[in-house]
């Protein structure tokens, strides 16, 4: 919690990875967008210049 990252080294660099599970099509749906929400509401990324901008927004 709390950590800063400055950013990749290459394009195949991850911050997080996640594997979704469910019983049918609509609870992994279901799964995906409880993750979104998840992500958007607990990670902050700024810009190089220092500009914030939410996860959410990325959403919309």
């Amino acid at each position: 919690m709390g950590a800063a990252y400055q950013g990749g080294e290459k394009s195949g660099m991850y911050v997080a990875g996640y594997v979704l599970t469910g019983s049918d099509d609509q609870e992994v749906e279901r799964h995906a967008q409880e993750l979104a929400r998840w992500y958007a509401a607990g990670v902050r990324w700024t810009g190089r210049h220092g500009e914030g901008d939410r996860a959410a927004d990325a959403l919309n």
